[in-house]
């Protein structure tokens, strides 16, 4: 026994010989701790320290890499890093973000001002231990993350969306109007808005706080405000590259300072912005903060935080120590950690001197911290739905009068974890009648659209409340007749008396939803600065926009003017083909009519097809414009691709050679073009120097095979595409999945984006060009959809369902890209013409253009768009037309094919136009031979031609016309050569026919191979 005692003497003497002898700074055991206790308490304990030479008292040298402190609140040592301490010498505010992340460490109880924090006691008197910390892995900010809402009055709300725009809608005295106020370019996408002392603030994904100022000019701009931190500052006050804020900011009841939490866990307050004032509180050991749940609304000057272990702790500068800790253990709170999110601060809800904040727990329980009689408490209450629990959206609160009765409800609104809105109503009282529990009411979410679940509503004005929508959009709940889209501000009187007259229960609200801005793939438009009910600030009712758009706007095609009617018109009465699928009013006009729905089409086998089945990459994608005006892309029947160029005044053809053959072109982008060969593999053709080169996109990682690809008209005829670093193409692959394919800075990366719910995609008819962001495509099924590329969703649109609509690609007419408003042009099963047309007034409208002729179908999809007035489309019957708008109604015309004689006079043009010495071309047979053929000296090794005639047939095939500009269409015949019809002076007429490779029927013409192929 005696023996085990000087043991554990000689022990203790060691110890404390060897940390006497080390350097104070390098590791912190207090001397006056009982050495077997620590021991005892020690869960991991440090390695044993080797003997020390001689000399060790004058030089310190570093035997281990391993340091461990000592809690003396929970009698608990724990590693840690104290690498900092050498250099800035400073230990808790430099190096208590440098302990060790891997293994959960005790609550150290040191406040930022160097004090400790006091263990309050619950409500039964006991206090709790020690707490650990639990990191969780830090995860890539989604789009939902980026979304954020706050009042600024009750005209204006502010809105971040998932794309990291921001917008406001604003009413202008006549209608409400959106207000884009973006971010700069180089600033990154924005998190989150706050309203602080009338003025605007914003972060950044980066973490960087912008304030939004006017400049000399009144000009709105976004200034960078930091964080400039006092133990960081630069003189040339840059913040710091350290330290960044994250999304948590949270403004005082006061409305002077801001409060945010930092990446490395502390409490930043921007306490002025006039000038810039930032006041950095730390953290407590242990407490790393992970939201703000309070500003000084529940006990004025109190800050309450959430830390990462989800505690509650509270900030008071004024005190010592400045942070405490609300105790969990031997509560009914003790196995619940409260998640990190903004809390609701509530007063009088159990008599006069009674305060509570409601916060949330990560698993979805509603739980109240109550101040009653100068104790806290822990209270939880009910939940709605023990299948759906709640998320961390809290708010906003709702204070009103209950009817008949002097005292006071409470009506606080959270949303599900399924996105489906509870209102919790509880009744005020005093400390004798102080309510445990209330009532919960189901508002459910407008239809088919679920509420966004971690984003908190906003109340605008008493009665209406806003919610962000996962679809991008904003739901309203508001009480019928004071909310939606046309009603502006409401009143306390207007109120009251509506309320008056209904009982304020769950049925006495409504949803309406309100349109986002193009950012979110939305329509709603953005305000103008001209005069008129649109204007930005001031709306002006006796003002109307000039432009009208040359497509569909009337609810009832009998409104349309009658006059003027140019070219063949056909009404469409239920014949041509298919079953009756349309109704007309007895006056409509004879050039279109708006679809109704009436008896569906029973039988889809005996409609008539007019086009293929099918809108896979061999029955369209044929030929396309590579470059307006110079340039076209061609693949034959036989699989070869051609490209058709002008070099100078001479049109010439180049081919490129591929290993296996080519079924077609699904895309164009910065010089590069998408074909597929007959495996179905995505190949880029480009040139990289002089070099033309073939990649293949297939066997990237993650790549597919393709079996359609985007429409034609990708962005708007003679508008350049503005590159950015969201451009992608978007194809269909074997299975029926939407391929996103990122292409921008030749970052080439493959995206699945999945199917519409219940069918997989046939066809894409739009990319990007009706609406941006949005991509609109046609199921199996024969319905429309569209997949938003900011929230990521699939949305189904409303189809008669009478309507079946041809898998294959559709044609856009918007006039204006400043407004939203255009249509997508597609054909139906039956062989006819449908349009799909958006009003900001009226909304999504279908109407039907019906067929070219009685007993013709469109053999293609429409296409393409020349001026905003004309679609051309192809004929079951060999020949073109277009679908016309004349500023009174649309109207069929017809442009046949060619004739014989267009096509001699084009190569009499040819033959008196080319100089053979000039374009460097050399005779290789007899100078007397009526059709000599000739090589190429500038372009290398030639592949010579010879001119003959063949089968020839100048009907036009079942290929989309392109246009090669605004007033040249080309088309494809039936003999593989390509024709041209050209406008002059607004008539329409066919100029000429050119030869290809692979055409049945030549005449003459050069072609080129690249001198360097790889």
């Amino acid at each position: 026994m005696a023996g085990s005692k000087l043991l554990g003497l000689l022990s203790v003497l060691l110890l404390l010989f060897w940390s006497s002898s080390m350097t104070p700074a390098a590791i912190a055991v207090p001397s006056e701790l009982p050495s077997n206790s620590a021991q005892a308490e020690l869960p991991n304990p440090p390695p044993p320290t080797p003997p020390l030479p001689s000399s060790a008292a004058s030089t310190f040298v570093q035997h281990s890499n391993k340091f461990w402190a000592y809690d003396r609140a929970t009698q608990s040592w724990s590693e840690t890093d104290v690498s900092c301490l050498f250099s800035n010498g400073s230990w808790w505010h430099s190096c208590s973000i440098g302990r060790k992340a891997d293994k959960p460490s005790s609550s150290d109880h040191l406040s930022s001002r160097g004090g400790k924090i006091s263990e309050e006691s619950n409500s039964d008197g006991d206090s709790s231990g020690g707490e650990k910390k639990v990191e969780g892995e830090s995860e890539e900010l989604s789009s939902l993350m980026r979304i954020s809402m706050v009042r600024f009055s009750d005209v204006s709300l502010w809105i971040t969306g998932q794309s990291g725009a921001i917008y406001e809608r604003f009413w202008n005295g006549v209608q409400w109007v959106v207000i884009p106020h973006d971010l700069p370019a180089f600033a990154g996408r924005a998190i989150s808005v706050l309203s602080v002392n009338r003025t605007m603030v914003t972060m950044s994904e980066s973490g960087v706080l912008y304030q939004l100022q006017i400049d000399g000019s009144g000009q709105l701009l976004w200034v960078n405000c930091g964080p400039w931190l006092p133990s960081n500052t630069q003189d040339s006050g840059v913040s710091s590259s350290n330290v960044s804020l994250v999304k948590s900011g949270l403004v005082s009841a006061d409305d002077s300072a801001v409060y945010f939490a930092t990446t490395d866990g502390s409490l930043t307050e921007l306490q002025t912005l006039h000038p810039m004032k930032w006041v950095n509180h730390y953290h407590p050991r242990g407490g790393d903060v992970a939201a703000i749940a309070d500003a000084g609304t529940l006990r004025s000057g109190i800050t309450f935080t959430i830390s990462t272990s989800g505690d509650l702790y509270e900030f008071d500068y004024r005190s010592k120590p400045a942070w405490k800790k609300h105790v969990r253990k031997g509560s009914v709170m003790e196995d619940l950690s409260l998640a990190p999110s903004v809390g609701v601060a509530v007063h009088g809800l159990a008599g006069a001197a009674s305060a509570s904040l409601f916060l949330l727990t990560k698993d979805g329980v509603l739980v109240e911290r109550r101040f009653q009689q100068s104790k806290w408490r822990w209270i939880l209450h009910p939940v709605p739905d023990d299948d759906d629990p709640l998320s961390r959206s809290l708010g906003p609160l709702l204070m009103e009068a209950e009817p008949n009765s002097a005292r006071g409800m409470l009506s606080l609104f959270l949303t599900s974890e399924n996105g489906v809105l509870w209102e919790y109503k509880l009744a005020k009282g005093n400390s004798r009648t102080a309510p445990e529990s209330g009532v919960w009411l189901e508002h459910g979410h407008p239809f088919q659209t679920p509420i966004v679940k971690s984003v908190p509503g906003v109340s605008l004005s008493p009665g209406r409340i806003f919610f962000s929508l996962l679809d991008g959009r904003i739901g309203e709940l508001h009480i019928p007749g004071l909310g939606g889209g046309n009603v502006g501000p409401v009143g306390v009187r207007e109120r009251k008396q509506q309320v008056g007259s209904t009982t304020t229960t769950s049925t006495s609200y409504t949803w309406s939803i309100l349109e986002a801005p193009e950012t979110e793939g939305g329509n709603a438009e953005y305000c103008t600065s001209v005069r008129g009910p649109a204007n930005c600030l001031e709306g002006i009712k006796d003002s109307q926009s000039g432009w009208q758009p040359p497509v569909s706007t009337s609810t009832d095609s009998s409104q349309r003017k009658r006059t003027g009617l140019k070219g063949r018109t056909w009404r469409r009465g239920g014949g041509g083909g298919g079953a009756g699928r349309v109704e007309a009013t007895a006056s409509s006009s004879p050039s279109s009519v708006v679809i109704k729905d009436i008896d569906p089409v029973t039988d889809f086998s005996t409609l008539s097809r007019g086009a293929p089945w099918n809108g896979s990459v061999e029955s369209q994608f044929m030929l396309r414009t590579m470059q307006a005006e110079k340039s076209i892309f061609f693949v034959g029947r036989d699989g070869t691709a051609f490209e058709r160029f002008l070099n100078g005044e001479t049109w010439l053809w180049l081919k490129h050679e591929h290993t296996l053959s080519l079924t077609g072109i699904v895309g164009i982008y910065s010089g590069g073009v998408f074909v597929v060969d007959a495996g179905r593999n995505l190949f880029l053709r480009e040139r990289i120097g002089n070099v033309l080169h073939w990649l293949n996109c297939t066997e990237m990682s993650g790549g597919r095979r393709v079996v359609s690809g985007p429409p034609w008209d990708h962005g708007l005829l003679g508008e350049t595409h503005a590159a950015t670093v969201e451009d992608a193409l978007f194809l269909v692959d074997e299975a029926g999945n939407l391929m996103e394919f990122l292409v921008a800075l030749r970052q080439f990366a493959w995206r699945d984006c999945g199917h519409p719910p219940g069918t997989t995609v046939a066809a894409i008819l739009d990319q990007e060009t009706l609406r941006y962001r949005v991509v609109f495509v046609v199921g199996v099924n024969g319905r429309l959809y569209h997949f938003n590329r900011v929230t990521r969703q699939w949305i189904s649109h409303h189809q008669p369902q009478n309507v079946l609509l041809s898998p294959i690609t559709g044609t856009v007419v918007r006039p204006n890209i400043q407004s939203t408003r255009g249509s997508l042009f597609m054909r139906t099963e039956d062989g006819g013409m449908v349009e799909f047309h958006w009003d900001t007034f009226e909304g999504w409208k279908w109407t039907d253009h019906g067929f070219p002729e009685p007993g013709v179908n469109l053999s293609t999809s429409p296409g393409p768009n020349i001026g905003h007035k004309r679609l051309f489309v192809v004929g079951s019957d060999g020949k073109l037309y277009s679908r016309f708008w004349d500023e009174t109604q649309w109207a069929w015309i017809g442009h046949e094919h060619p004739k014989p004689e267009t096509v001699l006079q084009a190569e009499r043009n040819i033959r008196n136009m080319i100089d053979p010495d000039q374009i460097g071309l050399q005779r290789v047979a007899d100078e007397t031979d009526a059709n000599p053929v000739y090589t190429n000296l500038k372009y290398g090794v030639m592949d010579v031609y010879v001119s003959f005639n063949g089968e020839c047939n100048l009907e036009v095939a079942s290929i989309r016309p392109v246009s090669l500009s605004s007033s040249v269409v080309m088309v494809v015949l039936h003999d593989g050569r390509v024709a041209s019809l050209k406008s002059e002076d607004g008539n329409w007429k066919w100029v000429s026919v050119h030869d290809t490779p692979t055409s049945s029927c030549q005449s003459s013409y050069w072609a080129a191979t690249g001198p360097q192929i790889s």
